[in-house]
């Protein structure tokens, strides 16, 4: 099935835009600020993205800081973070001089694929680094702190690409004789897998796995031109459930999905276990995962402290995630528990 369910349409192989007017019409009204830069952060992303789109070798400059970052020791390792956070100002800021935000630039579907692979692998060699970097909670503290901000160089691209995509219009299609069939997460996940694979942009994973998905596995109040998702992940409500499905749409959404896995096991038997929509199932290297379905609360009723309780246990097992990003969006209710729904993105320690 992987294989010949998608198509390719002819058109819309290239897009003129002014960085500005993408920002300023995107969906994603927010994105991860640049330290040491002024100026609105969406924009920032958009620019970086594209000069690197267009100066590929830039980019594989960056690639190659990371990789002598990664056989560095602790004090090698720090001062390799130093340069390579300098190579990556100085790349925005060459970036910013170089895209204004009114001249009209042009970028093909091409350009923006292989970018996405680019991400993918980039995504891969950090959390090679997480797995491979003997890290001691209270010895290297600094270590894993400078790689959370090498992550963000990620999360910067992941954004500055989705906000360009999001203006595309649909290109990557299904077999319509696909359409509405599929009712196994299994095979869901296996379809989002290769796409990702493929580097084929989020937006267009997201429409084709909301068009190929039985009603069973989407739920009927899916609705494909305002899907819930984020930067990295889809939700859908399958029919008479009390879970929900995530599904990856790039590689920074499996590594949501992988965290929010590893969280649910360390949380297991401890009094924060409550406070978090666990995770139930995953499938596929955690393309897909399985959660507790939990009902939307208003903004006055958020609890931040739910955060800092699971914090304090995860930090006093030793255990190597700390939850950030916590807002009344990712919060909500099951039952009378107070629960918090979206932890992917949460620090390392």
């Amino acid at each position: 099935m992987m294989q010949p369910i998608l198509v390719k349409f002819e058109g819309d192989q290239s897009i003129t835009f002014t960085i500005r007017e993408l920002a300023e019409s995107n969906f994603f009204k927010t994105a991860p600020p640049i330290p040491g830069h002024d100026g609105p952060a969406p924009m920032q992303n958009i620019q970086l993205v594209f000069y690197w789109i267009k100066n590929p070798e830039k980019f594989h400059m960056i690639i190659d800081a990371f990789n002598d970052l990664r056989k560095a020791g602790k004090i090698g390792f720090i001062r390799a973070c130093g340069l390579l956070f300098n190579k990556f100002s100085g790349e925005l800021t060459k970036a910013q001089r170089e895209y204004t935000f009114i001249r009209q630039e042009t970028v093909t579907l091409n350009d923006l694929t292989t970018f996405q692979r680019k991400i993918n692998d980039f995504h891969r060699l950090i959390d090679a680094s997480f797995t491979n970097l003997d890290l001691k909670v209270k010895t290297n503290q600094i270590v894993t702190t400078l790689l959370n901000i090498v992550t963000g160089v990620g999360v910067v691209l992941q954004y500055g690409l989705n906000m360009i995509m999001k203006c595309l219009s649909q290109v990557y299609q299904v077999d319509g004789s696909y359409f509405g069939t599929v009712n196994k997460i299994e095979a869901i996940a296996q379809f989002a897998k290769h796409s990702i694979h493929c580097g084929i942009p989020a937006k267009y994973i997201t429409n084709n796995v909301y068009l190929i998905s039985d009603i069973k596995i989407k739920g009927k109040e899916a609705k494909i031109a305002s899907p819930t998702m984020g930067q990295g992940r889809m939700v859908m409500f399958p029919e008479n459930s009390n879970f929900v499905y995530k599904v990856a749409n790039n590689v920074f959404g499996v590594r949501g999905n992988k965290t929010e896995v590893a969280i649910t096991a360390a949380l297991k038997g401890t009094k924060a276990e409550p406070l978090i929509a666990k995770i139930l199932n995953s499938w596929e290297d955690n393309v897909a995962i399985s959660a507790e379905k939990a009902t939307n609360i208003g903004e006055g009723e958020f609890m931040p402290a739910h955060a800092s309780i699971i914090n304090n246990i995860l930090a006093k097992d030793g255990h190597s995630f700390t939850i950030t990003d916590v807002h009344y969006m990712n919060v909500g209710k099951i039952g009378n528990r107070d629960v918090i729904v979206d932890y992917g993105s949460a620090w390392r320690r």
